[in-house]
C-alpha cells in the first residue's frame, strides 16, 4: 500500500512539473478567479519543485477597471507540513518573493477599494441560523517560524482618497531571518534584517478623524 501511494504522489509530481500538467492546472485556477470576479489573472506557470516548495511565475491580477491590481514576477514557497497538521503552527521554510507591482487605491466617490469586488465574489455565504456554534475553548498559542525570507524589486503604491493617504514603497532588497514569533507573549525573535535601496513616501492630505475617545463627554 505504501508504495503504491508513493508511485502515485510520484506520478502527481510529474504531472504538475511537465508543460501539459502545468498548462492544467494553470487554465484551471486563472478561469475559476477570472469567471468569479470578471476580470483578467493570468499564471505563466505554477508547480511544486521537488523540494517541495511552492514556485509561481507572472501572476498578472486586474482590477475591475482593467488596471493593475497584483503583478508577481517569481514567488517561491516552503512550508513545513508536519507543525502545521499536528500543532498549527506555521513554518515557513522558505520565501524568496521578486518583482511585486501592487496598486491599492479607493475612490472618493465610491469609498470602496479597488480589491473589494475580489471579497465580494468570494465571500462566504450568511451563515445558517441552524449551525452550531463554533468552538471558542482556548487554544494553544500559534507560533510562526520564518526563515529565511527574501523580497526584491517591490513597487506599492497605496492612494486612500477618503483618509487623505498618498503612500509608496519601492523595494530593492529585503532579507529577514525570524527563528519564532510568539504573538500570544509578544515574544519576537528576529535574527537578522538587512534592508538596501529602498524608498518611503508618505503624503497626508486631509486631517485624521477624531478619535472615539475625544468625542466622548
Amino acid at each position: 500500500m505504501l508504495g503504491v501511494i508513493l508511485a502515485l504522489a510520484f506520478i502527481l509530481i510529474l504531472f504538475i512539473r511537465s508543460p501539459w500538467g502545468q498548462g492544467i492546472v494553470v487554465d484551471k485556477a486563472t478561469n475559476y478567479v477570472s469567471g468569479k470576479t470578471g476580470t483578467e489573472v493570468s499564471i505563466k506557470r505554477l508547480f511544486i519543485t521537488f523540494s517541495g516548495n511552492i514556485y509561481l511565475e507572472d501572476l498578472y491580477l486586474e482590477d475591475t477597471n482593467g488596471d493593475t491590481l497584483v503583478y508577481s514576477k517569481n514567488l517561491e514557497a516552503g512550508v513545513a507540513f508536519a507543525p502545521l497538521l499536528t500543532t498549527g503552527n506555521i513554518n515557513v521554510t522558505k520565501l524568496d518573493w521578486e518583482g511585486v507591482v501592487v496598486r491599492v487605491i479607493r475612490s472618493a466617490e465610491t469609498e470602496k477599494f479597488n480589491f473589494d469586488f475580489l471579497i465580494e465574489a468570494f465571500a462566504s455565504q450568511p451563515a445558517d441560523s441552524t449551525q452550531v456554534a463554533a468552538d471558542t475553548t482556548a487554544s494553544d498559542p500559534l507560533k510562526i517560524k520564518l526563515s529565511p525570507i527574501s523580497l526584491r524589486n517591490f513597487d506599492i503604491t497605496y492612494l486612500d482618497e477618503v483618509m487623505g493617504i498618498d503612500a509608496a514603497i519601492v523595494l530593492g532588497e529585503l532579507d529577514i531571518t525570524i527563528p519564532g514569533l510568539d504573538l500570544e507573549a509578544y515574544e519576537f525573535d528576529i535574527k537578522q534584517v538587512s534592508l538596501q535601496n529602498t524608498k518611503i513616501k508618505y503624503h497626508q492630505t486631509k486631517p485624521f478623524p477624531p478619535s472615539e475617545e475625544s468625542t466622548e463627554e
